[in-house]
């Protein structure tokens, strides 16, 4: 009974903080609310009123589904039908939000794709024909490319390309892909030059939204092992209205919360049953993260402190060589794909860093300002009601490291995500860049 009583204040104060929120950001109370002056979300008032129905509807009728899950026994059949759910709503919910200003919602997926303001790295990889070259030169040639492109590793670009060289086997379906994209951009000459197989290679990334509904299966495997079936399907249920993953449709940031959840998962899995070997699938996970964004490195210091509390927290500990082994493992792992393309490729992965952190770091924001506001961006477009069972089950497992109920995902996140706002390393869009810890919180 007193939990269920917590329970409810936590909701309470949850839905008066979201209600507070709402009502500022519909009545634009302060430009504060959307962050500071270095970086700004824009304020836009959706086009359509009577489309805001769809959205609304769509949600209604996915929170009464929640509703009548939670009220049922757990079983295999549901757990299934819970996940299944999570997967195709998370496409779905973007689709919907994204109905709110265009109609015509594949034309904004195609746009989204082909423009060097908002990626760049379709602009890039739809020309490669030649790997090999592209591999080679890519840090000699990343400079004059478009800006996000300049602060990347090839892993996008190449994504696209692959793509690309794909639908050059099949001409007749890239014809009929392009036939129905190109009319979208007919006013873009530079566009239409290019072959059809260019253009389908668009198709990877408009297929973003659908990826993401893997999450919903991910974020379950990570929270089984860790906690228990129900809180795991809960979590996977709440993936698809998590605003981070529902405002964004095709970027790229969000696709990375795989990479984080997969590398976790095989993680604590060599942890907990003590198979070393399954660090060098975590160490290769993280490293393929890392060909796609230098970003996804930051997973590394969240694993590590992971083990740390982990470590801490058992009362029989591995033994030393064990933990040394393991860490041997997983740098092999971490060390895989980059060593791959320095061998085949003569690409070096110090040469491609030292030019991209050397656009990235001359941002020149406040590193006081974004502080507060890293932290505010990140949980806001989280969700507040999420936020505040957030910090209510990390204060609980910091009053109960000391009863021996140890919460050592919670613990250790809470830790990490304070060291990784104290660095700096991001300033602005928050929101988008941190979306890769998305699952863990």
């Amino acid at each position: 009974m007193r939990q269920r009583n917590r329970a409810t204040l936590f909701l309470i104060i949850a839905a008066v903080l979201t209600g507070a929120y709402l009502l500022g950001i519909t009545f634009n109370v302060s430009p504060w609310l959307r962050g500071p002056e270095e970086w700004r979300w824009p304020y836009v008032i959706p086009v359509g009123v009577i489309r805001n129905w769809l959205p609304l509807v769509i949600c209604a009728a996915y929170l009464f589904f929640i509703y009548w899950w939670d009220k049922r026994a757990l079983t295999r059949r549901r757990t299934v039908l819970a996940l299944l759910l999570g997967a195709v709503m998370t496409p779905v919910l973007q689709l919907a939000l994204l109905y709110l200003d265009h109609d015509d919602v594949r034309s904004q997926l195609f746009l989204r794709t082909v423009s060097d303001l908002s990626g760049g790295f379709y602009n890039v990889g739809a020309l490669v024909t030649n790997n090999a070259d592209f591999l080679g030169n890519f840090a000699a040639r990343m400079s004059g490319y478009p800006i996000h492109p300049q602060r990347h590793p090839p892993g996008l670009p190449l994504l696209f390309a692959l793509t690309r060289q794909f639908f050059d086997q099949f001409p007749s379906l890239a014809s009929s892909i392009s036939s129905g994209l190109r009319p979208y951009q007919c006013h873009n000459l530079e566009l239409m030059v290019l072959p059809n197989s260019a253009i389908a290679a668009a198709a990877i990334q408009m297929f973003v939204p659908v990826a993401l509904g893997f999450g919903a299966w991910a974020v379950y495997f990570l929270g089984r092992e860790v906690y228990d079936r129900k809180t795991a399907v809960r979590a996977a249920l709440l993936w698809p209205l998590l605003p981070s993953v529902a405002l964004w449709a095709t970027r790229w940031n969000h696709i990375y919360a795989l990479f984080t959840l997969l590398a976790f998962l095989f993680f604590h899995l060599a942890l907990v049953r003590r198979r070393a070997w399954l660090m060098i699938v975590s160490g290769l996970i993280v490293s393929l993260a890392s060909f796609f964004s230098f970003g996804n490195v930051v997973i590394i210091g969240f694993l590590g402190l992971y083990a740390l509390i982990w470590f801490v927290a058992q009362r029989e500990r591995p033994s030393f060589t064990w933990l040394l082994g393991a860490a041997a493992l997983f740098f092999l792992g971490l060390s895989l794909v980059w060593l791959f393309v320095l061998l085949v490729y003569d690409l070096s992965l110090l040469n491609v860093w030292n030019t991209a952190m050397g656009t990235h770091l001359g941002i020149g924001r406040s590193y006081t300002t974004w502080l507060f506001y890293h932290l505010y961006d990140f949980f806001v477009f989280l969700g507040i009601p999420l936020f505040v069972f957030w910090l209510a089950q990390t204060v609980r497992a910091v009053r109960q490291w000391s009863q021996g109920s140890r919460d050592v995902l919670a613990i250790s996140f809470a830790i990490a995500l304070i060291l990784f706002n104290l660095s700096g390393l991001s300033q602005g869009e928050v929101a988008r860049v941190w979306a890769f810890l998305l699952p863990l919180a």
